[in-house]
């Protein structure tokens, strides 16, 4: 038997079964791909609006809020002998101080996660992309797999070989 006449056989035998299944799975590849490369783009998003959000709270909200009132404008004058003193920190100078280390570790951290984070999206969306490419390639082959099996030609006197 040749080389063409078996492989003429073998595509005979169950080429529409096997070519769907390998097709399907790589089209299971290629959607799990997908969605990995999805997923590192919103927590990419996600970390770099959250960072954004500190650098804003830190150098714009926070300023605003622990500027004072004149003191004048604070309290009607009061004789000095009932003043009492205050010693008291206001609530919001107390979130403030709260809230101002871990602002830092997060403006900190946040930059170099956002960078892994990004060049992680990159090369999954260049691997989905070559996932999508092989699948093509693999379909397009399959179609030709299915064409040779659907046309049996008959085998020429060279490929008959002696009787």
């Amino acid at each position: 038997m040749s080389e063409n006449a078996m492989r003429e056989s073998l595509l005979r035998q169950n080429a529409t079964a096997s070519v769907e299944a390998e097709l399907k799975m790589l089209h299971g590849l290629m959607d799990a791909e997908n969605r990995r490369a999805r997923r590192l783009t919103t927590w990419t998003w996600v970390v770099w609006c959250v960072w954004f959000g500190v650098v804003v709270l830190m150098f714009v909200v926070y300023p605003l809020l622990g500027r004072k009132k004149p003191a004048a404008a604070q309290q009607p004058a009061v004789p000095a002998a009932q003043a009492a003193p205050r010693d008291e920190v206001p609530f919001i100078g107390v979130v403030i101080l709260a809230t101002v280390p871990l602002m830092l570790i997060a403006a900190v951290l946040l930059p170099p996660a956002g960078i892994i984070l990004l060049i992680l999206q990159i090369l999954a969306r260049r691997s989905a992309t070559l996932s999508q490419l092989r699948v093509s390639v693999a379909a397009i082959d399959a179609q030709l797999k299915l064409l040779a099996a659907t046309q049996t030609s008959p085998p020429t006197d060279s490929e008959k070989g002696p009787d």
